[in-house]
């Protein structure tokens, strides 16, 4: 079972309640095959958003991704 992240903040503008780690549980579940393209959302330490295509796989409860240092 993936742990609980230590931190989380929600970019919604619209004020809607965070989403429950759960629904990334159950997203997890139902990956798509390896070849069909994934990316990952996150934020510049300036705040303004970031989007990357990465590679992705579960395994044994866990989500891994390829990354790198300037990444």
């Amino acid at each position: 079972m993936l742990p609980e992240p230590i931190s989380a903040k929600d970019l919604n503008i619209y004020g809607d309640a965070e989403l429950p780690w759960s629904r990334v549980r159950e997203a997890l579940k139902t990956l798509p095959r390896p070849e069909t393209p994934q990316f990952l959302g996150t934020v510049r330490p300036d705040g303004s958003p970031h989007s990357a295509g990465i590679g992705c796989i579960e395994h044994d409860g866990g989500f891994y991704f390829t990354s790198g240092p300037k990444t």
